[in-house]
């Protein structure tokens, strides 16, 4: 990969079959490249254009599908994640005995969550989406 080449993916403005600019490209596909090399491939982010870099600065991770075990500690919607357990209050649920005031779940390896806030997301945070 050349800075050249590097450019051309960053700023490129593809077009549809029918005429105008796909505008998801650079609003929604290069965002989310340009993350993913700056988290994962640090040799390829020295090529990165700095007027592209600074696009990274403001990404916003909300609606995002991430590995919870890989996410900063701290507020999940209605629950709180600790780094090892998701601790709720009261609930209500069809698969519980009995109403309960506090629970406590230990999720799964690999268990996914939805990112509600960018302070959730840390640089070894993992997407799967």
């Amino acid at each position: 990969m050349t800075p050249e080449m590097m450019a051309s993916i960053v700023n490129g403005k593809p077009t549809a079959m029918m005429g105008g600019v796909i505008t998801s490209y650079q609003q929604e596909s290069v965002p989310r490249f340009l993350e993913d090399v700056r988290r994962n491939y640090p040799e390829l982010w020295k090529i990165v254009p700095e007027d592209a870099k600074a696009r990274v600065q403001s990404t916003d991770y909300t609606g995002r599908k991430a590995v919870l075990e890989t996410c900063a500690p701290g507020k999940f919607g209605n629950w709180v994640w600790d780094g090892k357990t998701l601790s709720g209050g009261a609930v209500n649920s069809l698969m519980l005995p009995a109403e309960a005031e506090h629970i406590v779940l230990t999720p799964k390896s690999g268990a996914t969550i939805k990112i509600t806030e960018n302070s959730q997301v840390t640089d070894a945070t993992v997407f799967v989406d």
